[in-house]
């Protein structure tokens, strides 16, 4: 029961550092 909210935060984790990941290469890339 307690391995669940874990696994939940890191599929959350992952999803934001997408997003970071994502977002900075546009910056960096300007209008790809």
């Amino acid at each position: 029961m307690e391995t669940l909210p874990l696994r939940i935060e890191g599929r959350e984790m992952k999803r934001l550092r997408n997003k970071e990941i994502s977002s900075v290469k546009v910056v960096w890339g300007g209008p790809a």
